[in-house]
């Protein structure tokens, strides 16, 4: 590192055989009588994206300078990869260099204080980095704490060749024993309406020891915090901190060194503050998840006589048969080949479904899926000369037209002739 001032803005830094990128932000203005440095680390990104600086415009919400370094594994090493998690190879450590790196920092500017922050595949690293640096803090955002059980490992295994399970020298999948690390401080924040963060979540209480615990913020040791939220989504574990929250989150940190803390009525305010803001989480994701199924919703007219008021129709599709022979699956089902675009009239038209397999089963049923919210927004029994009419909401992206044999989620051992399929638009 350069002995001169360093700019604020994109970096370059070597560090023996390994160029990270970075951006570097040095607050103008002193913001806090103990000077900070927040490290930001980054996770998933599209392969080939080059450098990923997740976050890096938040340095106007926090209390110091920051520091965000992105993912050599990805970047330089591995293009195709999405996620590194800042592993290296079995050698070198990417996250004990970046501490070194830190320190470089700390030496050159004479931080106090030292908190890696990052969410997800970033988390890993951000984890373990307090570890390695000895009086420093991490944030987590719902972060992979045992590579081995999320699901891009195998992908990542497949491209890199590196087996996380095996003995390493840098312990860097040995991330659970936040006890042993006395001098350093953990807070980790877990979405419990992600099932991929449960099971990370439920890995690391359980090898420590850990039963009861409730919604907000609980004290999972003297140097270790866990904050329980409940945020809905298309992915959950991406239903994560916004800049307001992230204000509140950097804040816990406070919680280890306030000595009104220990008092219990001070304690309880705490606990009421966050579980307000516990609650806020919820709301935001709720609301947005709210708008984007109004926006989404299909009308199905009961009565068609305004239906056809307006353009003139068209016919989008004609598909003479469709054809499911002996199911293997309970849900299986026959996809309409058509494009559902926004804000059209649609009617659909079967002339005539047959069904074979099981004695007692001839009726098929009609279904409207949305693939983003994993729903059935609509489903009705197919009768001869079926017709259905319905408008399209505003975003209509991974709608699929099904029929199913039989029952829906009963269709295994049944196979299925659909005659007649018409699609026409307005």
């Amino acid at each position: 590192m350069p002995d001169e001032h360093i700019n604020n803005g994109r970096l370059k830094i070597k560090y023996k055989e390994t160029e990270y990128e970075a951006v570097f932000i040095r607050q103008t203005l002193e913001k806090s009588a103990e000077k900070k440095l927040y490290v930001i680390l980054n996770g998933y990104r599209p392969a080939d994206a080059g450098a990923v600086f997740k976050r890096w415009t938040w340095y106007t919400f926090i209390d110091g300078d920051l520091l965000n370094i992105d993912d050599p594994m990805c970047n330089k090493d591995y293009p195709e990869l999405c996620l590194g998690w800042y592993w290296g190879n079995k050698e070198i450590s990417y996250r004990h260099e970046i501490v070194e790196i830190v320190k470089q920092f700390i030496m050159k500017y004479g931080y106090e204080k030292v908190v890696y922050y990052a969410s997800s595949g970033g988390g890993s690293a951000a984890l373990h980095c307090a570890q390695i640096h000895e009086g420093s803090t991490s944030i987590v955002i719902n972060p992979q704490i045992d590579l081995s059980l999320h699901v891009y490992y195998p992908k990542f295994h497949e491209i890199t060749q590196i087996d996380v399970m095996e003995n390493d020298i840098y312990n860097r999948n040995n991330m659970w024993n936040i006890k042993a690390f006395k001098k350093s401080n953990f807070i980790f924040c877990e979405n419990i309406l992600a099932k991929s963060d449960r099971v990370q979540v439920s890995c690391l209480l359980q090898k420590m020891g850990i039963k009861d615990l409730h919604m907000g913020i609980n004290r999972i040791s003297s140097n270790g915090i866990l904050w329980l939220y409940e945020a809905e989504g298309i992915r959950p574990h991406d239903s994560q901190e916004w800049p307001a929250m992230f204000q509140s989150i950097i804040g816990l940190d406070k919680l280890f060194s306030d000595q009104d803390t220990l008092k219990s009525n001070y304690n309880a305010l705490i606990q009421k503050n966050y579980l307000s803001l516990t609650d806020l989480w919820y709301e935001q994701f709720h609301m947005q998840q709210e708008i984007k199924r109004m926006n989404r919703k299909f009308l199905v007219m009961d009565k068609i006589s305004s239906f056809f008021c307006g353009n003139a129709m068209e016919e989008e599709l004609f598909v003479q048969r469709l054809t499911l022979n002996k199911a293997n699956d309970k849900y299986a089902h026959i996809k309409i080949p058509v494009a559902v675009k926004a804000n059209l009239k649609y009617a659909v038209q079967i002339s005539y479904v047959e069904v074979e397999g099981k004695d007692d089963v001839k009726a098929a049923h009609f279904a409207i899926k949305d693939e983003m919210f994993n729903e059935l927004i609509y489903k009705e029994k197919i009768e001869n000369s079926f017709m259905i009419f319905f408008v399209t909401g505003k975003d209509t992206d991974k709608i699929e037209l099904r029929i199913y044999p039989g029952n829906i989620g009963a269709s295994d051992g049944l196979s299925m002739n659909v005659y007649g399929v018409s699609i026409y638009k307005w």
